[in-house]
């Protein structure tokens, strides 16, 4: 799930008590919520007592709805507020399971799994996404599905546990093969970087060749300059530190890539 940028909320002064707004619909609903949605932890309900902190930082905000709190969790999320973003995606959740709101409720679990990443549970973070996933499948969202289990790789990845994060990756490129090509291209071209990177780091370096140079093809084709040169930085390490490609052969091979691209040094996850 690529974060949408978030869109600008309505001042407060436009209504009447925000915050109380905030805080009354969370004491009163959690529990049947949490109950009717299967909460993602016991202690889901005390944490949605804790929202009225989210209304109060955000006091030049009204919260009204389900996607209002996932874009706040969002803007937290970016400002590395993870206790703010948790509490606001699990009112997004919340909100969204008591409206039906399907494409809502699997965006909140999986920003929910990323931000109890970024606070080390991963045992939560886990069952958030493999909640998001399961939700993504009955209901046939394949794109969201992927991104749920995109993000559920960098997890074991995480967690040291390379052979799963693999199969992980690989089920979530399965479930972007269901989609036209230019929905998602760079979900698909991420995916494959981390699944290249992944390889590399086990010693596959063919399989990671082959990959990682799907990766930057597509990323070129559509015009995902960050995805290229991604792809391109660990084809370039590939090619000088694994295969020790240092003489005229690696420089025939570091040729098939832009020299600007092989500057880059940014980490091979991003966030969806």
């Amino acid at each position: 799930m690529k974060f949408v940028r978030p869109t600008k909320l309505v001042d407060t002064m436009k209504f009447v008590h925000p915050v109380i707004f905030g805080l009354a619909f969370v004491i009163t609903s959690s529990i049947h919520v949490a109950q009717a949605c299967g909460a993602s932890s016991p202690e889901a309900e005390l944490d949605a007592l804790r929202l009225d902190t989210v209304a109060e930082e955000d006091h030049i905000q009204a919260l009204q709805s389900a996607e209002d709190y996932l874009q706040a969790g969002i803007t937290h999320f970016h400002a590395k507020q993870y206790d703010l973003a948790e509490d606001a995606f699990r009112a997004s959740l919340q909100m969204a399971c008591r409206d039906h709101k399907i494409d809502t409720e699997i965006s909140a679990l999986t920003n929910l799994g990323n931000v109890l990443t970024r606070l080390g549970r991963l045992l939560e973070a886990e069952r958030q996404f493999h909640h998001a996933i399961k939700l993504a499948q009955g209901s046939g969202k394949w794109r969201l599905e992927a991104s749920a289990l995109y993000n559920l790789g960098i997890l074991y990845k995480e967690r040291q546990e390379p052979k799963r994060a693999e199969r992980i990756y690989r089920r979530a490129l399965a479930a972007l093969e269901r989609l036209k090509a230019h929905e998602a291209p760079q979900l698909k071209t991420a995916t494959l970087n981390n699944l290249g990177n992944l390889l590399r780091e086990r010693g596959e370096f063919h399989r990671a060749e082959r990959i990682l140079r799907e990766s930057l093809q597509l990323s070129e084709a559509y015009g995902d300059q960050e995805g290229a040169k991604i792809a391109a930085s660990n084809l370039a390490k590939l090619y000088r530190d694994d295969y020790g490609l240092n003489g005229e052969t690696g420089l025939a091979y570091r040729r098939s890539i832009s020299p600007a691209k092989q500057t880059s040094r940014r980490p091979s996850s991003r966030t969806f």
